[in-house]
Parts: structure tokens; C-alpha cells; sequence
């Protein structure tokens, strides 16, 4: 049974607006440094495109919930489709979102052939539960004219349990994304600075964590028919998948700010050489210029140095 739960929805707003806007810069300024570096989109670039369209529908999909799936007048096609479409999209959203990291992984860790098999297993890991999660929903056609309350116990039942094994499956490629480069990463001898910027990214990675083993729990909830924080649920699983992109960007952003900083290092330092191109032309040359003292001894000099007639 899920509810709104306690949280309300001007707080989900609230919590999630932020979440999703920052989200949204950060795979701009990934397309922008791919746009100015490779003068393409990579394939990864357009997953985290589509990851990010997908958690803002999951996002938009709090009024649908709160209007139609807990009114209890609502008819059955229109719970089946809420039920169906919360459910496909939440697990394509956990798959989008986790892909860029994995190919992240792939493009600097690559070199350890074990880095690269766990990366592509985790990619069709994903790509199969889709697949395998289609064909159970396809009896929940909200179009069916012969649906009993039989049927909506089925795709009620399916719908609960889908999410439980999507939740369960985003839980263990978070703790295996977050755990994979760290025996890389503590090989590398690194500055200050970047082990403070990796301890960042892995900060986030325990958040995303978090917030998976709490959108697990409302989940495991729901399929055993206990009260579930609808609302709560979907924050979850838009603050799990706003960080996987997020994390997924880093290397961009860090592209990003070394670029500027380049830029304007060049910037300045032609001003300088600018600056001090004039100055050299206006200052005057002193060995060129002779009073008329000196002017007249350097002649006399030259005059008794010349050989007489």
C-alpha cells in the first residue's frame, strides 16, 4: 500500500527542484567540453541526456501519483498505468544514469582487462532486467477491456516486486561503482588538492548509496503491503540518480575549469607581453642620447685621433 507518507509535497518540490537544476549544468558543461574537444556528442554524453530527462519525468510524476494513484475512485486502467509507467521508468532511469560512470571507468581504469569485464557485465546486467522486465507487464495494458481486480493484484504484485529487484540491483552497482577504482586510486601518488577532489566524488558516491538503501526499504515496504512513502520513495530515486550523472561528469567539469583557467593564463600573459611591448617603445634609449657636452668632448677625441695633414 503506498501514501504520501509524511513527506509533503511542496517539500518534495522543494528538495527535488535544486536537485534536478544542477543536475541540468552539469551535463551542459560535460556536452560543452565534448562539443569543444571532439566536435561530437559521445554515446555516453546522449545516456546522460536521456538519464536526465528520465529523472525529471520521474520527478514530474509526483502529481500523477498523489492524483491518481492514491484517489480511490480512480479507475483501474488508470492504476495499472500509473503502476507500469512509475515502474519502467524508475528502472531505466537507474540504468541511464549508471552507464556514464561505468563507461567513465572503462575510458581511465580500461587498461585492467578485469575493470573493463565488470564495467560491460554491469551495462547488460541492466539491459537484460529491461528486457526481462517487458514481457511481465504486458498482460498490465491499461488498454485491456477485460481487466478484473484480479489482474490489478497481478500487475500490483509485479509492479512491487520489480521495484524491489530494480531497488536491489541499483544498491549493488552503487557499492560496486563506489568500490571498484579504489584499489586504482590508491596505487596513484597524488597531490593534496586531488585526493581532496577524489574524496569529494566519493562523499557523493556514499549519498547515492544512502539514498538507494532508503528507496530500497520503501520498496520492500510496498511488496510486502505495508504503508509506503510514495513521495519519499521518488525522492530517493531522483537524488540517486541526479549524483550517478553528476559523478558521471567530473572528469568534464574538471576539463572545464582547467580550460577557463588556461585561458585566461593566456589572456594575461599576452596582456603582459602587450603591456611591455608599449612600454619598451615609449621609454626612451639613453645610449643614443648624448648632451651637448658630451657631444662636443667625443668630437674633439675623434678630431685628435685623425692622422695629421
Amino acid at each position: 500500500m503506498s501514501s504520501t507518507g509524511t513527506l509533503s509535497p511542496d517539500a518534495y518540490v522543494a528538495a527535488g527542484t535544486p536537485l534536478i537544476a544542477i543536475c541540468a549544468g552539469f551535463v551542459v558543461v560535460r556536452c560543452f567540453i565534448s562539443v569543444r574537444v571532439c566536435k561530437k556528442l559521445p554515446i555516453d554524453d546522449y545516456i546522460s541526456i536521456f538519464g536526465l530527462a528520465l529523472v525529471t519525468v520521474a520527478f514530474a510524476m509526483n502529481d500523477v501519483i498523489i492524483k491518481r494513484f492514491t484517489d480511490p475512485t480512480a479507475s483501474i486502467s488508470w492504476l495499472l498505468m500509473v503502476a507500469v509507467v512509475i515502474t519502467v521508468i524508475v528502472a531505466f532511469t537507474l540504468w541511464a544514469t549508471k552507464v556514464p560512470i561505468l563507461i567513465v571507468y572503462i575510458k581511465i581504469f580500461g587498461i585492467k582487462k578485469w575493470v573493463r569485464y565488470i564495467c560491460y557485465t554491469c551495462i547488460a546486467v541492466g539491459v537484460a532486467y529491461i528486457c526481462v522486465m517487458g514481457p511481465r507487464f504486458m498482460r498490465c495494458h491499461p488498454g485491456s477491456q477485460s481487466m478484473t481486480e484480479l489482474d490489478l493484484a497481478y500487475c500490483v504484485t509485479g509492479t512491487t516486486l520489480t521495484g524491489v529487484i530494480s531497488g536491489f540491483i541499483a544498491l549493488a552497482e552503487d557499492m560496486l561503482i563506489f568500490i571498484l577504482p579504489m584499489p586504482l586510486i590508491y596505487q596513484l601518488r597524488l597531490a593534496p588538492g586531488k585526493r581532496l577532489a577524489v574524496a569529494t566524488v566519493f562523499f557523493t558516491g556514499i549519498l547515492a548509496i544512502a539514498a538507494s538503501v532508503v528507496s530500497l526499504y520503501f520498496k520492500y515496504r510496498a511488496y510486502n503491503g505495508e504503508t509506503s512513502d510514495t513521495l519519499a520513495t521518488m525522492l530517493c530515486a531522483v537524488l540517486e540518480g541526479t549524483i550517478a550523472i553528476i559523478v558521471g561528469c567530473v572528469p568534464a567539469v574538471k576539463n572545464f575549469w582547467s580550460t577557463i583557467f588556461s585561458s585566461r593564463r593566456y589572456i594575461n600573459i599576452k596582456a603582459g607581453r602587450t603591456t611591455s611591448f608599449n612600454n619598451n617603445i615609449s621609454r626612451p634609449n639613453p645610449t643614443f642620447q648624448l648632451d651637448d657636452e658630451s657631444e662636443s668632448t667625443g668630437l674633439s677625441h675623434a678630431h685628435d685621433g685623425l692622422p695629421s695633414t
